[in-house]
């Protein structure tokens, strides 16, 4: 399965129900149980990025579906990037 590298931030709208990020953040998580997605990691930061989310997808499209639901329901803008394990780059590097 895929991994991939979710940096996210909170909408002026998520920032105005603060009170509801509870709420959202599970909302979150059964989103990625409906696809299949199992989040590996999920924390909250200080600095530009407001979260940060690993998570293994089964695909590539479902990937894409679970992110375009989350960003539909308006509380979260993110940048995901497709993660590689060091030692599978190791391997596909090694012949070059």
């Amino acid at each position: 399965m895929p991994t991939f590298v979710m940096l996210g931030n909170h909408t002026a709208e998520a920032v105005k129900k603060f009170g509801e990020e509870g709420k959202r953040q599970k909302n979150a998580f059964d989103l990625a149980k409906k696809y299949g997605v199992e989040v590996k990691a999920f924390y909250y930061t200080m600095g530009e990025y407001d979260w940060v989310v690993i998570a293994d997808a089964p695909d590539n499209e479902t990937a894409l579906k679970a992110i375009m639901e989350l960003a539909a329901g308006g509380f979260a803008r993110t940048r995901t990037m497709l993660a590689f394990p060091a030692e599978e780059v190791a391997k596909m590097t090694a012949k070059l």
